[in-house]
Parts: structure tokens; sequence; C-alpha cells
């Protein structure tokens, strides 16, 4: 997923992903360490595992409000396109059907067609015009997969 991610949405969502994926799996890590000192004070400070997992939920906090930036304009462009009436048309189905081959031939697109599981992670927008001169937006979505093997996301 990382590799394909092209947007900065699809980017801060699999970095999002990877951390939500990795939170949970730093409780065996730091078995050996012991609680650092805590500065000037007498006793035991935090561990380490403590402080991995406040930098990650800190970072993942940060992606949070990112991604929320990111969703706020995509909203904007869709009100945009709403107010000027162009009719949407959604080339929807299961991931690796042929909708991005679709878009390609209707526009040009040059969007990537490869024979791949979610080789679109990002849903691509272009204008057309009909044979009758009627403009319209075609969009090209990310594909749904029906009993999705485990360990292809884990």
């Amino acid at each position: 997923f990382d590799q394909r991610a092209t947007t900065q949405e699809a980017k801060l969502q699999v970095k999002l992903a990877q951390l939500e994926y990795q939170l949970p799996r730093l409780t065996r890590m730091w078995t050996h360490l012991e609680r650092q000192a805590g500065g000037m004070t007498k006793g035991m400070g935090e561990k380490q595992i403590e402080v991995d997992k406040r930098i990650i939920r800190k970072k993942m906090g940060k992606l949070r409000k990112e991604l929320e930036t990111v969703r706020e304009k995509r909203l904007l462009y869709r009100e945009r396109r709403v107010k000027q009436q162009i009719p949407v048309i959604a080339l929807v189905g299961y991931s690796n059907a042929g909708k991005s081959t679709l878009l390609n031939t209707l526009s040009n697109a040059g969007v990537s067609a490869k024979d791949n599981l979610f080789e679109t992670l990002d849903p691509v927008t272009r204008k057309i015009c009909l044979p009758h001169g009627q403009e319209v937006l075609i969009t090209d979505t990310v594909g749904f997969v029906q009993r999705l093997p485990p360990q292809l996301v884990a």
C-alpha cells in the first residue's frame, strides 16, 4: 500500500495505519530494558515502552489532524462541483475489475491500470465530453474486495 499511495490523503492514511498496527505490538519489544531514571527525582521513571507509546500516540494525533484538513479540502472541491451542476459518473466494482482501464479508455487519463489488487488507492476524477456534447465527470473509485485474506492486510 505504501508504494502505491500517491495523494497526500493516501500517504497519511498509510502512515496512520502503520502506527495503529505498530502500537499494540510494542509490548514485547522492550522487555529487556529497565525503567529510565527520572532526572533529579529519586525513584523510578517511565519505561521505554511508555515513552515510545506516547510518541506514537502523538504522531497518530498529528496525522489525524492532517487527514481532517485534507478531507475538508476535498469537501470544498465536492461542493464546488455540485454548484457547477456537472453530472458525476462513478465507476464502482471489485478490485482489479477494470475500472481504471475503462477510465483510461474514456478519458485518456493515464491512470495506472496494472493487474494488481488495490492498484488504485485514490479516487481519480476526469472531465469528459459525451458524444452529444454534454460534459460529465467520471470517477475511478477504489475497488472493494470480498473475503479478503487476513494475511494480505497484516
